[in-house]
């Protein structure tokens, strides 16, 4: 499944993520970690892979900053995985994060 998420250039956004074993229950120990971001000229950030910080048992999220600037402007890809309680398998999940301009306008002075 894919994850859509809407930012401005400049904004911090959250990932957050549950892990649910076959019970529908959450559980901790398979900690997931942030694969990679592509930002929209399709290049990595750097300091990835990172895993999630913990919130509460089986709930996890990390912050992703967007850069500043009209370059910002288009999607990110972030993708993050971990291990199933119950197969051991490695599970994935892609978040879509779609920058764009508050109202849709921008201005450009000299610095």
């Amino acid at each position: 499944m894919t994850i859509g998420i809407s930012a401005n250039p400049g904004q911090t956004v959250i990932v957050a993520l549950q892990i649910i074993d076959l019970n529908g229950e959450r559980i901790d120990g398979y900690v997931p970690q942030i694969d990679f971001v592509i930002n929209p000229a399709g290049s990595q950030f750097t300091g990835y892979p990172e895993n999630m910080a913990r919130l509460s048992e089986g709930l996890y999220n990390s912050s992703i900053v967007i850069p500043s600037g009209l370059a910002a402007v288009g999607t990110y890809l972030v993708s993050v995985s971990w291990s199933h309680p119950n197969t051991g398998f490695t599970q994935s999940e892609l978040f879509l994060i779609n920058a764009a301009l508050p109202f849709g306008t921008s201005s450009v002075s000299p610095a």
